[in-house]
Order: C-alpha cells, then sequence, then structure tokens
C-alpha cells in the first residue's frame, strides 16, 4: 500500500511541488485591504454593468449568427440590427409583414 502512495504521488507531482508559505501562512485578508462600503457599491455596479453589456453584445452576435443562417443579411443593410431600425424590421419578420 505505501507502494501505491508514492507512485500516485508521482503521477501527481506532488513531490516536485514545492510549499509556498506565503500562502498557508496568512488564510484570511486582513481587515485594512476590505473596501468601504461606498467602494463595494461601485466596484459591484461596475460589475454589473460590464456583465450585461457582455450580454448585449452575446445577445446581438447570435441575432445577426441565425439571421445570417435564414438569409437575411440585415447586417449588410443597417449598421445597428439592435437598434431602432433593425429591431423594427425583426419585428416585422416575425410578425410575417411581407414589406418590413
Amino acid at each position: 500500500m505505501a507502494n501505491s502512495l508514492k507512485t500516485s504521488r508521482a503521477k501527481n507531482g506532488c513531490e516536485r511541488c514545492p510549499v509556498d508559505t506565503k500562502t498557508t501562512q496568512y488564510r484570511f485578508i486582513d481587515k485594512q485591504f476590505l473596501p468601504d462600503e461606498t467602494t463595494e457599491k461601485l466596484r459591484t455596479y461596475c460589475r454589473q454593468r460590464q456583465n450585461m453589456l457582455t450580454l448585449a453584445a452575446e445577445a446581438s452576435h447570435k441575432m445577426q449568427k441565425y439571421l445570417k443562417i435564414l438569409n437575411f443579411r440585415l447586417d449588410v443593410v443597417v449598421n445597428d440590427i439592435c437598434g431602432l431600425t433593425g429591431m423594427a424590421i425583426i419585428t416585422d419578420i416575425c410578425k410575417r409583414k411581407s414589406r418590413p
């Protein structure tokens, strides 16, 4: 059984890894590194805004991709398919209007 432990350690490379004393010595961050309430709120808002922008960009790319698959090259005609004109055309297409 001792031999199997040695071989499993050698396969994982744990014997060759040096122990980082700084990360094992300090387990928690001191209070001086915690941001105040205003900074924490601002960081939260910035993170949420970035997530919303990322999701909006992904949705726009998916819409362009599926319109291209359906052979509607709306991105060639309109610069921003998520703009007022682009969304009006997409709405009319969904309502099956022949002249959007």
